[in-house]
């Protein structure tokens, strides 16, 4: 059956598509001095992608006739976003501090390494998906447990005006 033009139409005013920028990000990370850095972190934030989650399946036969069956189901645990990096480059070091939780980097100090390594429940990354009038929430991807992988460096250029970026892995 084919669909109409006028059919597409009304479905595109009650149930648009979504674009890119459709979004806000919060970051808390359990520990305030940190999470007072991330109250704008929609603002600096480049992009972030849901995550995504797969079926694993094994093969049964019975007869010559192979079956599917479903056994793990996995989600994706890394995750990247880009951030603009503010002036001030108080967001990089809040994500360095956040790192620094795991395993105190503080050599200087006298450091042994030692840090928190529990599954940190409180630390987590809230992908609020936005309706066309860009303020109400209509989903939330909530990711639990989040921990720093990685802060990445960014460049400088007498050459180039564009946003300072550094990539964090999570």
């Amino acid at each position: 059956m084919a669909i109409p033009l006028n059919q597409f139409l009304n479905q595109m005013s009650t149930n648009q598509l979504r674009t890119q920028n459709m979004y806000e990000l919060e970051i808390t990370t359990g520990y305030p001095e940190i999470d007072d850095v991330f109250q704008h972190i929609t603002m600096y934030a480049e992009g972030f992608q849901a995550p995504n989650r797969s079926q694993e399946y094994i093969d049964v036969g019975f007869k010559g006739f192979t079956v599917p069956v479903p056994t793990v189901m996995k989600m994706e645990q890394d995750h990247s976003l880009t951030v603009r990096s503010d002036q001030a480059g108080e967001i990089r070091r809040a994500f360095l501090a956040w790192a620094a939780k795991v395993a105190d980097p503080d050599i200087e100090a006298g450091s042994v390494f030692a840090g928190d390594r529990t599954f940190n429940t409180t630390a987590c990354v809230r992908l609020k998906l936005l309706a066309s009038d860009m303020q109400t929430v209509i989903e939330v991807i909530k990711l639990v447990g989040v921990k720093v992988g990685n802060v990445g460096g960014f460049s400088m250029s007498n050459n180039d005006s564009a946003a300072a970026t550094f990539e964090v892995s999570l």
